[in-house]
């Protein structure tokens, strides 16, 4: 992982700690529907940190476009 374990460990902790908050008030709101939208929210959150700590750390992009 080229030495970024700790970054990443944080970016899941961040992930984990907003799915269970969005969760918490999107399930009270619409019920198992909301409890998707949390969790894809959260993915989503998650899925574009990377690629953005994957370009800045590493220099890959990870998607077909470019910025």
């Amino acid at each position: 992982m080229c030495n970024q374990e700790k970054i990443w460990g944080f970016l899941m902790f961040i992930s984990a700690l907003m799915n269970i908050i969005l969760n918490y008030f999107f399930i009270s709101l619409w019920g198992i529907v909301g409890a998707g939208i949390a969790t894809a929210f959260s993915l989503i959150f998650m899925n574009v940190a990377a690629i953005y700590l994957v370009k800045k750390k590493v220099g890959i992009l990870t998607i077909p476009l470019k910025f």
